[in-house]
C-alpha cells in the first residue's frame, strides 16, 4: 500500500529511538484478544496452516485507531511504530531493536498470556509503538479514549 506524505521528516519507522533518553513501548490490540493465526509466520513454522484468518471485525476502531496515530504523529509524540502481525508483540520488540540497534528491558508485569501463550502473537491489527517516557500519559489518554 503506499499513499502521498506531507512531510517525509514526520514519517515512523521501526527503529527503535536511543537518541531522546527512556522512552516505553506500547502495545495496542484491536483484535479484542482474539488472536487469529491463519497464515502467520508463527503458523507456518509450527505447521499449522491456521484456520481463522485475521480481520477486522469493527472498522470504526481501526478508523478513529489511524486518525489518532496520525494525530499524535503530527504533535511528534510517537517515535517509532510496528505492527505484530506474523511473530507477535515479543517478534516486533525483536524487530524495532534490531532496527536501531539497540538493546530492550521490557517489563511485562502487564501484559496478559494464556496459558498457549498466543497472547503474544495475534493478528495485523495489533500493534506496538514506542513514545518518549515523558509524553506517555497524554499519549495514553489519546490512544485509549479516541
Amino acid at each position: 500500500a503506499f499513499a502521498a506524505v506531507d512531510d517525509v521528516n514526520r514519517t515512523l519507522t521501526p527503529q527503535l529511538r536511543t537518541d531522546l533518553g527512556e522512552s516505553v513501548l506500547i502495545a495496542i490490540d484491536l483484535g479484542r484478544a482474539r488472536n487469529r493465526m491463519g497464515g502467520s509466520i508463527l503458523a507456518q513454522v509450527t505447521q499449522q496452516v491456521g484456520d481463522s484468518a485475521p480481520d477486522v471485525d469493527n472498522a470504526e476502531d481501526l478508523k478513529n485507531f489511524f486518525n489518532v496515530i496520525q494525530r499524535l504523529n503530527r504533535e511528534g509524540k510517537l517515535l517509532a511504530y510496528h505492527d505484530r502481525s506474523d511473530g507477535g508483540f515479543m517478534a516486533a520488540v525483536a524487530e524495532m531493536a534490531f532496527a536501531g540497534h539497540c538493546g530492550v528491558s521490557l517489563n511485562v508485569d502487564m501484559l496478559t498470556l494464556d496459558p498457549n501463550g498466543e497472547q503474544d502473537y495475534g493478528d495485523a491489527k495489533n500493534w506496538a509503538q514506542q513514545v518518549a517516557e515523558r509524553r506517555n500519559d497524554q499519549t495514553l489518554r489519546a490512544l485509549f479514549s479516541e
